[in-house]
């Protein structure tokens, strides 16, 4: 009797060290399933930036499934009547587009907001094909099925991204201030230069500038936000105002702000 009851201390001691064990072994797991989430959201960011607006690697990557699956969500944003546009691509939330569209009723401001992260779609793709991998502290692969993150994004987000909603809105916005925000496009992109070191943001957003100029055809442009530099500071906050105008949440003389901090910054 002696012998078994002083078994059980030992046997709660062992207990509490394979609970203990399982929790740390947990913590790892999902670290390490966050951490690769972080990194695929960081790579689709291809987050840089410069005094001035770096060649698009949105466009130089036709082949990329992301870039790709961008265009389709965002075809109506580059369709007929599209005078200029950017293309926002936030590291960690839902991405969206600004323009300038002009019909015969008039020239507008417009956005849209899908209802999902296309990246999310792109990264749930990559784990299900087996293209995204994760092992435990002993190097052993695991399933992802069993991960809460997994299937918490797996809830929400389409299996298809042409199954993706699309929010749009746009206001009117006067002649003389959509010809303004088209002359700040227009200088931003004829300096479009590659930089030899250019600054790397690790958590941000990529700011994707295109626009039809005579004589170039489609020129494209980006930047990262947020990024130190006056002008592309400017510019990157005159395509957040456009956002929040096509909404009806901010009026003219905020963007005209917008354009003249751009129109009179030096870096």
């Amino acid at each position: 009797m002696d012998s078994l009851i002083g078994s059980f201390p030992q046997k709660s001691q062992r207990s509490a060290r394979v609970r203990s064990d399982c929790f740390v072994r947990n913590i790892f797991l999902g670290l390490l399933f966050v951490f690769s989430w972080l990194v695929l959201s960081l790579m689709v960011g291809r987050v840089f930036a410069a005094p001035h607006l770096l060649p698009d690697l949105y466009y130089a990557s036709a082949s990329d499934e992301y870039q790709e699956k961008l265009r389709d969500v965002f075809k109506q944003g580059y369709g007929s009547g599209v005078v200029l546009n950017c293309l926002v691509t936030p590291s960690f939330s839902t991405e969206y587009l600004v323009g300038v569209r002009s019909d015969d009723s008039g020239v507008f401001v417009f956005s849209m907001t899908p209802g999902s992260r296309v990246a999310n779609v792109q990264w749930l793709e990559a784990v299900e094909n087996g293209e995204l991998k994760k092992y435990d502290e002993f190097g052993e692969e695991l399933n992802y099925s069993k991960d809460s993150v997994y299937w918490g994004l797996r809830k929400v987000t389409p299996r298809d991204h042409r199954q993706i909603t699309v929010d749009v809105k746009r206001k009117v916005i006067p002649l003389d201030v959509s010809n303004e925000i088209a002359s700040v496009w227009r200088s931003a992109l004829l300096g479009v230069r590659r930089e030899e070191e250019p600054e790397i943001i690790l958590d941000g957003a990529v700011y994707h500038y295109s626009m039809r100029l005579k004589g170039y055809g489609v020129v494209s442009g980006q930047v990262s936000s947020p990024v130190n530099y006056v002008k592309m500071r400017a510019l990157t906050e005159l395509a957040d105002a456009m956002y929040a105008y096509s909404k009806g949440d901010v009026d003219v003389e905020v963007l005209m702000q917008k354009i003249k901090i751009y129109k009179s910054g030096a870096d």
